[in-house]
């Protein structure tokens, strides 16, 4: 498969994924394309050593994970406003979920948005299964107690 074509292969079978991903966690279109395009390319060029059919969207995911917590780690935290009605807190959701570490964010994102199963997401973050279960535990709860403001 050339470049050009594995590009458009892993396009065609990952691109939604991959720029939800992204979008979601960078909130912002302009760094969201910008990491899409940076993970194509670290794909492309390490597609050419190896292939990982029988892994592979865990290995894309991989490079997903890593491009997106680095870039991330970049972006400042939206400032919430404590004292706000349950209505307000429940329509501040995503600025809830902004706050969440970036490895929590893509947890909950992998896992209950896009139902990928826990030994696919547990490959591709690095993080035993048992581990993801109780770490995606916390992260709900953690939100659940922003929102509900029951500290």
């Amino acid at each position: 498969m050339g470049s050009i074509d594995s590009t458009h292969y892993f396009v065609r079978t990952y691109g939604d994924l991959l720029f939800d991903l992204c979008q979601e966690i960078l909130n912002n279109s302009l760094q969201a394309q910008f990491a899409f395009r940076s993970i194509l390319r670290k794909i492309r060029h390490h597609n050419r050593f190896q292939k990982y059919s029988h892994f592979e969207r865990s290995w894309v995911l991989r490079i997903a994970c890593d491009k997106l917590i680095h870039l991330s780690h970049q972006n400042s935290i939206p400032k919430l406003e404590e004292n706000e009605s349950i209505t307000a807190r429940l329509k501040q959701l995503p600025s809830y979920f902004q706050r969440l570490l970036p490895e929590d964010q893509i947890l909950l994102l992998l896992r209950d948005k896009h139902k990928i199963p826990y030994p696919e997401i547990a490959t591709a973050m690095a993080i035993p299964e048992g581990s993801l279960k109780i770490r995606r535990q916390l992260a709900l709860r953690t939100l659940e107690e922003w929102i509900w403001n029951s500290k």
